[in-house]
């Protein structure tokens, strides 16, 4: 008997990735993209009931997305070396998350990024959220 395919449980966010900064250098990629974190509400409706904050998951496919913005290409997590979630991000809050990516050394295709996500409030006083570091792999075109 066949089963149908596993589907994914959360579809894609719509996210409006205006950059705030942007850098291409010898060394890699710096941009910072800033975020309503009510993007991910529909998500945050049963995490938790009566005190909704963003799942960590939906920060990690940010910062999968905003890497393969970067990059130009579709790009798969391929290592989460460390993933440090500090402060909970709520409907109201605006983010900034800011992208480091390095190329990995030759013949090695893989991309290697350092992301903090920042919270701002009111006055815009950056606190730390998360942090995450990853490696990525490209997708190959026929994939």
């Amino acid at each position: 008997m066949n089963s149908p395919a596993p589907q994914a449980a959360m579809s894609p966010l719509p996210t409006p990735w205006t950059w705030t900064f942007h850098e291409h250098s010898r060394e890699g990629t710096h941009a910072t993209v800033r975020l309503p974190a009510d993007l991910g509400a529909a998500h945050m409706a049963g995490h938790y009931p009566g005190h909704p904050i963003l799942p960590a998951v939906l920060i990690m496919d940010w910062v999968q997305q905003a890497a393969t913005r970067l990059n130009g290409a579709s790009l798969h997590l391929h290592h989460l070396h460390r993933a440090r979630f500090v402060r909970p991000l709520h409907p109201a809050d605006n983010l900034n998350l800011t992208l480091d990516l390095r190329p990995g050394q030759p013949p090695s295709t893989q991309i290697h990024a350092h992301a903090q996500i920042m919270r701002c409030e009111d006055q815009c006083e950056d606190q730390l959220a998360a942090e995450l570091d990853a490696t990525f792999t490209p997708v190959p075109a026929h994939a």
